[in-house]
């Protein structure tokens, strides 16, 4: 039996009900000290998801370290974000074909969104990881989430390298499947077993304590 891209993605993220203290829509006072917080919703085409919870201050380049702490990537390739018809990464005139992307490291969220709500980010050009991004609430200041804090998530990040979503889908059936062609050469690959429905929200927390303001 296969991993249909249906079954694949069945298992929906436990997102955690916010919106009765925190009605869709509410429009909360600045604080002097801390800035309103926003509720990021991150999805994969794997059906991974994490929701999160950013500043609105949040730079493009610290929100791309949180996509990659939360998610469980590792930061070995490039990356763009798509916001508002504009893309913006890491400038790199050997990869960069047609215009190039903006700078994204003073660029704050709330100034690229220009209005919009949801936007697109990829990362690792060669396996072509898109992740569907949306804001999707305001929260009142909290000293809490000065630095980012995972509220919920589903399913596990897929490996590095494993060749995409469809490379990933593969890899699943290989692994899951002791009569799988491939199964024990990719089973050393990976050194073992894969559960991909494996999330720890507090290991998550833990990686995100560590990214500076």
């Amino acid at each position: 039996m296969t991993c249909s891209e249906t079954n694949f993605q069945a298992k929906v993220c436990p997102w955690v009900c916010l919106t009765e203290k925190y009605p869709r829509g509410a429009v909360w006072p600045h604080s002097n000290r801390y800035s309103t917080v926003w509720t990021v919703a991150v999805r994969s085409v794997t059906g991974v998801c994490r929701r999160v919870a950013v500043p609105e201050t949040i730079t493009l380049g610290k929100l791309h370290d949180v996509i990659q702490a939360t998610m469980g990537w590792c930061d070995r390739h490039l990356h763009e974000f798509e916001i508002a018809g504009e893309r913006y990464g890491i400038p790199n005139p050997e990869f960069d074909w047609g215009d190039p992307v903006r700078a994204e490291r003073r660029v704050i969220l709330v100034t690229a969104l220009s209005g919009t709500k949801t936007f697109r980010y990829t990362y690792d050009f060669g396996d072509g990881w898109e992740h569907r991004i949306k804001v999707e609430m305001l929260l009142p200041p909290d000293p809490a989430t000065i630095t980012p804090h995972c509220l919920a998530g589903a399913n596990a990040c897929p490996p590095v390298d494993v060749g995409g979503p469809s490379g990933y889908i593969d890899f699943v059936d290989a692994v899951s499947d002791p009569d799988y062609p491939e199964h024990a050469e990719r089973v050393g690959w990976c050194g073992g077993t894969v559960d991909r429905t494996i999330f720890d929200v507090e290991s998550v927390n833990t990686l995100l304590r560590k990214i500076k303001p």
